[in-house]
């Protein structure tokens, strides 16, 4: 419950954020008024994800990298920088398709609320190691 506690400002700010930013999307005629609210349903798994990327652990910079064609490449750094990411592709997935439609049908809308609420349910039950 700490967790779900401490998401609630970063939520609640980016919920206003992305609602105003589909909001002049609108605005400039973009879409239909439904992304306004696809926008504030997206932005509760973007706060969710900013306490994920929070909570993340250390990286142990004792493991050597591993020798590829490209160059060396941070194997156990790798695993630590991308947490918290996959949740915001997670939570922007319904909301690029409303942005690519042009409008929010409820079915969309109701994916993403289903989205952000996997985004909260990750961050509230996953072990930070």
């Amino acid at each position: 419950m700490v967790r779900l506690s401490r998401m609630a400002l970063p939520a609640a700010a980016l919920v206003l954020w992305t609602a105003l930013f589909c909001t002049a999307l609108v605005l400039l005629g973009a879409g239909t008024p439904a992304l306004i609210g696809l926008g504030a349903l997206a932005g509760v798994g973007f706060g969710a994800s900013a306490v994920r990327g929070a909570y993340r652990v250390q990286p142990d910079w004792t493991v050597p990298p591993v020798d590829t064609v490209f160059g060396p490449v941070p194997n156990a750094q790798a695993g630590a920088m991308i947490r918290g990411l996959d949740t915001t592709v997670l939570a922007l997935v319904p909301l690029l398709l409303g942005l690519f439609l042009g409008y929010a049908p409820g079915a969309l809308l109701l994916a993403q609320a289903g989205f952000s609420a996997v985004c909260v349910l990750m961050v509230m039950y996953s072990n930070p190691k």
